[in-house]
């Protein structure tokens, strides 16, 4: 089956990494894991405060981004923020694919 990355990138306020990381394992992968979305790989760069992670979907581009639509307005992602610590300062994403050989 046919699989979509999306590469995101979150700074994150100095200082708040702890709390930030605490609320992505817990709240927020369960959030997006409700509605098919799973972390392939996170990580924290403590020097720049930003984390890194490649959110996966079994489906096609459109089809991630329909489900990411569908997430947005959720109740499991409401559920989610109303613990959010509020230590995102920007964010940024992307599909990708790999470079193959």
């Amino acid at each position: 089956m046919t699989q979509t990355r999306q590469l995101r990138r979150y700074d994150i306020q100095p200082g708040a990494m702890d709390a930030f990381v605490e609320w992505f394992r817990g709240p927020l992968m369960q959030a997006r894991a409700s509605h098919g979305f799973t972390a392939e790989s996170a990580y924290v760069d403590a020097l720049e405060n930003t984390v890194t992670w490649v959110a996966r979907f079994e489906g096609t581009e459109p089809e991630f981004l329909a489900a990411e639509r569908i997430y947005e307005e959720s109740p499991e992602r409401a559920l989610a923020f109303e613990t959010y610590p509020g230590t995102i300062q920007a964010k940024y994403s992307a599909i990708v694919q790999a470079i193959s050989d």
